[in-house]
């Protein structure tokens, strides 16, 4: 089953303004250990409420929504070969995007 979250989302503001999106304690906790990440590559913006990536783990599979709109300014493309680093308590190793 499928569930659909913007609350497990934490937002971060970078010094540049943008913002930066990971996943919280909670969602790492529901989800269990992380073994494939949907994220495309070429997402250039995000509409808020709507999804924007699908996160795959050993207890559930969550579909994140976004919670604002903006522009893609960069991706996580490591998580693509390292899923894992979405179960890390570190900001700099469990975010997917980065937004304006």
């Amino acid at each position: 089953m499928m569930g659909k979250h913007v609350n497990y989302l934490w937002q971060e503001q970078l010094a540049n303004q943008h913002q930066r999106w990971g996943l919280n304690a909670q969602a790492q906790e529901q989800l269990g250990t992380v073994t494939f990440v949907d994220l495309r590559d070429d997402l250039t913006t995000v509409e808020a409420g709507v999804a924007f990536a699908s996160i795959e783990g050993s207890k559930a599979v969550l579909e994140l929504i976004a919670p604002a709109a903006g522009t893609v300014v960069q991706v996580h493309t490591e998580l693509f070969d390292q899923p894992e680093l979405v179960n890390s308590p570190e900001r700099d190793q469990n975010w997917f995007l980065e937004i304006k």
